[in-house]
């Protein structure tokens, strides 16, 4: 996933489409880009594209960011057995962030995982998955600077998620992208893959709904402080 458009106040979300016929991210880009960008349009996410981003739907944001990236640093730490490169947890970021933006610690603690991650046993599928959640990091530094100019964080306090945290995600990509053109090689395991990866994106959009249709979800989170909040 990356984030286009750089110099505007808002930010078109794209997924990197890349022109290799012979890439497997081709056939995952096509296959999920209205997913996607209707993912990013649904209006607790929609604010991070924004220069106009307040502190409260900041946090309303990560939030749900959160409950994904638990699940997904327990469902997919490499195996090696199948080959699976190197993968960095990111959720323990996100629990930094919330907690440096005013949350307590109790509340993010509070935040369910996402339970509807898929969790297919196949390396073709895991692939599928990890493109979908692996990827998001590459948006995340154009979202760096949107959130930063308005709301003063950066990647040392309250947007280390988004800046990735010092880790080496850039690399994680690089491999993951190797294992992808090696193992998506034949039309059945893309096809595994694409579809394990649509999965993923019909999840994320049930589980960021969620967070408006379930009173207990709708409920997590403090007021910001934030002047733009204030009652005029």
């Amino acid at each position: 996933m990356t984030l286009q458009d750089e110099g505007g106040t808002e930010a078109k979300v794209d997924s990197g489409p890349t022109t290799d016929s012979d890439d497997p991210r081709k056939d995952l880009y096509e296959a999920t880009r209205e997913m996607h960008e209707r993912l990013h349009a649904h209006p607790r996410l929609a604010p991070l594209t924004s220069a106009e981003i307040t502190l409260s739907s900041y946090r309303r944001a990560l939030m749900p960011l959160f409950g994904l990236h638990a699940r997904a640093d327990r469902l997919l730490v490499p195996q090696p057995a199948l080959g699976e490169p190197p993968r960095s947890p990111r959720a323990d970021l996100l629990v930094e962030d919330l907690v440096s933006l005013g949350e307590a610690p109790a509340a993010v603690a509070a935040i369910p995982e996402m339970d509807e991650l898929p969790d297919p046993p196949d390396p073709d599928g895991r692939l599928g998955v990890r493109y979908v959640v692996d990827g998001s990091w590459k948006g995340g530094r154009t979202l760096l600077g949107i959130v930063s100019a308005a709301l003063g964080v950066d990647g040392e306090r309250g947007a280390r998620f988004l800046a990735g945290g010092g880790r080496d995600l850039l690399g994680e990509w690089s491999a993951l992208h190797a294992r992808m053109r090696e193992r998506l090689a034949t039309p059945a395991a893309r096809a595994t893959a694409v579809a394990t990866a649509r999965a993923t994106f019909v999840a994320l959009e049930r589980w960021v709904a969620r967070w408006d249709s379930d009173p207990a979800l709708s409920a997590l989170g403090a007021p910001a402080t934030d002047p733009r909040e204030a009652p005029r």
